[in-house]
């Protein structure tokens, strides 16, 4: 092993191919979230640095394919930079993966809800209630700020209500519906 070289060429190669096989995951969760981003929002933070860190990186890569070209000896410590900037790259696209997973699902709970779902339309959802009833598919809007698990976990498991995620979009109306199966099961519990 040479003096002036840091890993030796086995580590090395095993190191740029962890890399790569980052790079690449880390690509296609980009562009998956960037598929999936929400519309509304215009700047989503974590979707930019993941865009830069992985920009970084590869810029970094590609440093490192011309040292290595030309045969440098600290080529080695450019792997170091690009593998932090590519997990940090990854650990943003990771977190928005699941944000916007759960904001998908939560949308595709709540689709037959939206003609309901304005700010004053608590005799609209009213209808929409008195329908589930009668179709016992009932459903529960969990809320993320002030969640009352004991009962949700009653009315799931005793009655088999469908919760809908504490990530969803909080409307007006959800909270009147919530109010409708609070009644109702105040009075199937007398």
């Amino acid at each position: 092993m040479n003096r002036n070289s840091f890993l030796n060429q086995e580590k090395e190669t095993k190191l740029l191919s962890l890399i790569i096989i980052t790079l690449l995951v880390d690509i296609i969760l980009l562009n998956i979230n960037f598929y999936y981003r929400d519309p509304v929002l215009s700047i989503i933070y974590d979707l930019i640095y993941a865009r830069s860190l992985l920009f970084i990186a590869t810029l970094i890569l590609f440093v490192y394919a011309l040292i290595f070209l030309l045969k440098k000896s600290f080529k080695t410590f450019l792997l170091f930079p690009a593998a932090a900037f590519l997990v940090l790259s990854l650990f943003c696209n990771i977190r928005l993966a699941k944000t916007n997973f759960d904001r998908v699902q939560c949308n595709k709970s709540i689709i037959e809800y939206y003609e309901f779902l304005g700010f004053d339309s608590c005799v609209k959802i009213t209808k929409k209630f008195k329908q589930d009833v009668i179709n016992k598919q009932i459903k529960y809007f969990q809320e993320e700020y002030n969640p009352d698990k004991k009962f949700e976990e009653r009315i799931r498991d005793q009655y088999g209500i469908e919760l809908i995620g504490e990530s969803c979009t909080q409307f007006t109306s959800m909270r009147c519906y919530n109010d409708l199966v609070r009644d109702y099961i105040a009075k199937k519990e007398k």
